[in-house]
């Protein structure tokens, strides 16, 4: 469907649970990937005006990227920022017709001379009603250079893994948690993919919607890369400073030597 073919009730059906009721976004943001000099921002937007995002520098000065959200895409947007030094401290803010929100920090990674990383690591993340899951504001405080978001980092239902509208709005229940969200708009974070936010428990290669499921992994996160040149996946490996990680996905090509039945519709 056409950007111009979309009413403002279809648009207003991209919202999901505990979505922002006002300003600029629905969701986010979110900070992904960050290199010496580059960093990207994910966001989901209200609607398909123009989001700006500012990039407010120690000096006083403001870089700017411009995104025109996609109701196809779920609103979702990825800026690629670049241009800073290593190490540097600034700010983002994310602006539209709409408004604009607070201004939140990002750091870049320090230069390779640097000897101190501090990485923390999460997986399982089923807290979506926001029941206070304060183990997040506990990460938050930690200040890590990066946060990866190792497997399961939101749990598909039954129901959920049949459509592409049924993940996409579980990955926003998920991604809208108020401690989750508050850590993802200050700290790096990078994610890989387990069973449950792949398709069904255990689900491997042989999953009738794995097509799906992987767009709607790549719609949410803001990774480096997905897959290889000659193999569809999630997996990728990016660099901090002297050290090297390699995200490896275990599901999307997987031999299904179980779950058999995931195969059938």
């Amino acid at each position: 469907m056409a950007s111009d073919d979309w009413s403002a009730a279809d648009l207003a059906g991209l919202a999901a649970w505990n979505s922002y009721p006002d300003g600029p976004l629905l969701s986010g943001p979110m900070i992904g990937e960050v290199g010496e000099t580059s960093a990207r921002i994910w966001a989901q937007a209200r609607d398909t005006s123009p989001l700006t995002l500012n990039v407010h520098r120690s000096d006083g000065s403001v870089l700017q990227w411009e995104a025109t959200p996609s109701p196809d895409a779920w609103l979702c947007v990825i800026f690629d920022v670049e241009g800073l030094a290593p190490g540097e401290r600034c700010e983002i803010s994310l602006e539209s017709a709409h408004g604009s929100t607070e201004r939140r920090p990002l750091r870049c990674a320090p230069p390779p001379s640097a000897r101190r990383l501090r990485v923390a690591f999460g997986s399982c993340f089923w807290d979506y009603p926001n029941q206070g899951l304060t183990i997040f504001d506990s990460i938050r405080a930690e200040k890590a250079e990066v946060f990866v978001m190792a497997g399961d980092n939101c749990y598909y239902g039954e129901p959920d893994w049949q459509s592409e509208q049924a993940m996409m709005l579980a990955q926003l229940r998920h991604r809208n948690n108020d401690p989750l969200r508050r850590l993802l708009a200050e700290t790096p974070v990078l994610a890989i993919w387990d069973d449950h936010d792949f398709g069904p428990n255990d689900a491997v290669g042989n999953f009738y919607n794995k097509g799906l499921a992987l767009k709607s992994f790549k719609t949410f996160w803001a990774n480096p890369g997905y897959g290889m040149s000659d193999m569809e996946g999630t997996n990728y490996a990016f660099d901090y400073n002297d050290a090297h990680f390699l995200m490896l996905d275990n599901r999307y090509n997987r031999t299904p030597d179980f779950c058999d039945s995931c195969s059938e519709e």
